[in-house]
C-alpha cells in the first residue's frame, strides 16, 4: 500500500486579477484522513468578488481577440506542464481530498487529456454556410453562421474531483475564449491554486482566470447580486444601488412612462455565461400615450391658431 509523505506545509495566496493576494481571513486546510494541516489559504471577501468578475470583463477584451493557434499553444503547455508534475499534483490532492494516491494519480492523467483535448477543439470552432435560394425571390442569397466566445464564467466546483471538475470548466472556456472566476471548494482549494499557478506560468493573460476561495454566503452573493450590462463594446458591472438611484431620477415628460435606467446601446449579440442574475435594461415603452398627448397638445394649439387667425388678419387689414 503506497503512503503519501506530507509536503512541507505552505501558505497560498489566491489568485485575483493576475496576482496572488494574501488578504482576507487566513483558512488552515485539513486532511480528512488525519485531521492534519495540509495548508492554508486565504478567504476572499465580497470586495474580492467584485474585483474578481471586474477582471474577468475587462481581460475578455483581450481573450475573445486571441487566435486560435496561441489559445491552442497556451492549452498545450498547460497539459505538458501538468503531465510533468503530475506526482506533486496527485500528493497534494491525496493530502487535501483525502484520496488514495492511486486514484488521485489517476484524476491528473484525465486533467492531462482535458486540457490537451480543450487544445484540439480551440482550432475546430466552426461556422456554417447555409444556402437561402430555395425560392426564386432569394436566389444569390447565402447564410454565414460564426461562433463567438460567450464571455465571463462562474465556475463552482465541489470537492470530490478538486482537479479535474476545475479543468472541465476551465479549459472549454480557454478554448473559446472565455474568461473565468473559480470559486473552488473550501474543503480543497489549494489544488485549484496550484493549477492557476500553471495556467500563469503558461501564458494566459492576468485577469483572464480567477480564483477565489470564498464562503458560502459570499458566494450566493456573487451568483444572485452581480449583473452585467451589455453593450456593443463595454461590458460593466452595475450594482443594486445604482439601479436604485437611476430609477428615483427625475426625469422628463417623455421619460416618465418608461424604465431606461442606461443609455441604450446596439446589442452585440453576445451573452454572457455568467450564472449571475443578467440585467438586460428592462425598459417598458409607452409610446402611444406619449404620442396621444403630442398629438392632443398639437391639436389644442392648432385650433388656438385658428380662432386667433382673425384678429391677426384684422390688425394686418388696419396697418
Amino acid at each position: 500500500m503506497a503512503t503519501v509523505t506530507k509536503l512541507h506545509e505552505k501558505s497560498w495566496p489566491f489568485f485575483l486579477d493576475g496576482k496572488w493576494r494574501a488578504e482576507g481571513e487566513p483558512v488552515q486546510i485539513r486532511s480528512p484522513y488525519d485531521n492534519s494541516v495540509v495548508g492554508s489559504t486565504f478567504r476572499g471577501s465580497a470586495a474580492h468578488a467584485e474585483t474578481a468578475i471586474r477582471a474577468a470583463v475587462r481581460a475578455f477584451d483581450v481573450t475573445r481577440k486571441m487566435p486560435a493557434f496561441e489559445r491552442k499553444r497556451i492549452l498545450l503547455a498547460v497539459s505538458d506542464a501538468l503531465r510533468s508534475r503530475s506526482e506533486e499534483f496527485a500528493r497534494l490532492m491525496a493530502l487535501e481530498a483525502g484520496k488514495p494516491l492511486r486514484t488521485a494519480r489517476v484524476e491528473v492523467d484525465r486533467c492531462v487529456f482535458t486540457f490537451a483535448t480543450a487544445a484540439e477543439e480551440a482550432v475546430r470552432i466552426s461556422g456554417e454556410y447555409l444556402p437561402l435560394d430555395g425560392q426564386a425571390a432569394a436566389a444569390g442569397r447565402a447564410g454565414i453562421v460564426r461562433r463567438f466566445p460567450i464571455g465571463p464564467i462562474l465556475a463552482i466546483t465541489p470537492f470530490n474531483f478538486p482537479l479535474n471538475l476545475v479543468a472541465h470548466k476551465v479549459a472549454p472556456a480557454m478554448a473559446a475564449g472565455c474568461t473565468a472566476v473559480v470559486k473552488p471548494a473550501p474543503q480543497t482549494p489549494l489544488t485549484a491554486l496550484l493549477l492557476a499557478e500553471v495556467i500563469e506560468k503558461a501564458g494566459w493573460p492576468a485577469g483572464a482566470l480567477n480564483v477565489l476561495p470564498l464562503a458560502n454566503p459570499e458566494a450566493e452573493r456573487l451568483v444572485s447580486e452581480a449583473a452585467l450590462v451589455h453593450g456593443q463594446r463595454s461590458r460593466r458591472l452595475v450594482s443594486q444601488a445604482e439601479i436604485r438611484k437611476e430609477k428615483s431620477r427625475p426625469r422628463t415628460r417623455r421619460q416618465r412612462g418608461r424604465y431606461r435606467p442606461f443609455r441604450r446601446r446596439r446589442r452585440s449579440g453576445r451573452a454572457p455565461l455568467h450564472p449571475g442574475r443578467l440585467l438586460l435594461r428592462r425598459t417598458e415603452l409607452h409610446l402611444r400615450p406619449a404620442h396621444f398627448r403630442s398629438r392632443q397638445r398639437r391639436k389644442e394649439i392648432h385650433r388656438c391658431a385658428q380662432s386667433r387667425r382673425p384678429e391677426i388678419e384684422d390688425g394686418r387689414s388696419a396697418r
